[in-house]
């Protein structure tokens, strides 16, 4: 199986982006899973936002490339870097306008097909943490 990227429209609290992506993560938290890698130190579950992060590669090299810039942290803050892209909001909607529907995973298991939508909906889940977790106020 090869890495392909294929046209996105990502939609960010209304604004829509033409994005190239092989693979496109809405996050509520800087971790992957939540303790392993960081991507970015910034993002937090509790700050009131939902991040998006999209991967453009073709191939076995190019897949490379972007996950070394994503570590890097290239590309920050509603930007895009040579590979990777990011943005911020509220509501996220996420649609492939050519071709096939592509799956969609929640926390990796597949819960159905493009297009989708995430909301931030606050107050919606009630967390317990440790004693050493520290609040972020955004």
């Amino acid at each position: 199986m090869s890495v392909r990227s294929a046209p996105h429209r990502v939609t960010v609290d209304g604004t829509v982006h033409e994005i190239r992506a092989a693979m496109l993560l809405v996050l509520n938290c800087g971790r992957l899973p939540p303790g392993f890698l960081t991507l970015r130190s910034t993002l937090a579950p509790d700050d009131g936002w939902l991040d998006v992060v999209a991967l453009d590669a073709d191939g076995v090299f190019q897949s490379a490339s972007a996950v070394i810039e994503l570590l890097l942290g290239n590309g920050k803050g509603g930007s895009k870097g040579r590979r990777v892209w990011w943005g911020r909001g509220r509501t996220i909607r996420v649609e492939v306008p050519e071709g096939a529907s592509r799956p969609v995973q929640l926390d990796g298991e597949v819960t159905g097909t493009t297009p989708f939508e995430a909301r931030l909906m606050p107050g919606g889940l009630a967390v317990l943490v440790g004693a050493g977790f520290k609040a972020h106020h955004g």
